[in-house]
């Protein structure tokens, strides 16, 4: 499978191969924690973001990679400037807890536009950003505003 963002190409490579081509990007991974995902589900969300994250090479001048878990309000679980090799980022994607609430995905993108995407937070300028959205139904609050300014700064979101 390929991605295409921003004149970079994102091959996704089922581990344990290793995708032979670098791509470099800060990648946050917005995960849906309601409760209609449910507790037994929350195991394939962490199984999906470790296969497609663990896919890139990782490091402070490689691929970043942050996950933002929502459901009645959102909750940073890492920045982009946390984990910067493979096994640590694995581990703390294997250990996400599953946090229960209501499905509120509007507010959760209004949190990454003033928290995740920004250069505290482990964002770096001239790279691509790429924003995947876990969730598993419509959200409970208005989206289309805030992920209008997601791409007009620039992010490439991926909803699934």
């Amino acid at each position: 499978m390929m991605f295409y963002v921003n004149s970079t190409f994102f091959f996704y490579c089922a581990p344990p191969t290793e995708c032979s081509f670098s791509a470099i990007a800060d990648v946050v991974f917005l995960v849906d924690g309601s409760w209609s995902v449910g507790r037994p589900n929350f195991k394939y969300v962490r199984n999906f973001i470790s296969a497609a994250a663990g896919a890139f090479q990782i490091g402070e001048d490689k691929t970043r990679v942050a996950v933002i878990q929502h459901s009645t309000d959102p909750r940073t679980e890492f920045n982009l400037k946390r984990h910067f090799t493979r096994p640590a980022l694995l581990r703390a994607i294997g250990s996400l807890p599953y946090k229960e609430g209501d499905t509120v995905t509007g507010d959760a993108l209004n949190y990454l536009l003033k928290n995740t995407f920004t250069e505290a937070a482990g964002a770096r300028t001239g790279f691509p950003r790429v924003l995947v959205i876990l969730t598993d139904g419509k959200s409970e609050s208005p989206v289309e505003s805030y992920a209008k300014q997601l791409r007009s700064s620039g992010v490439e979101i991926f909803v699934l």
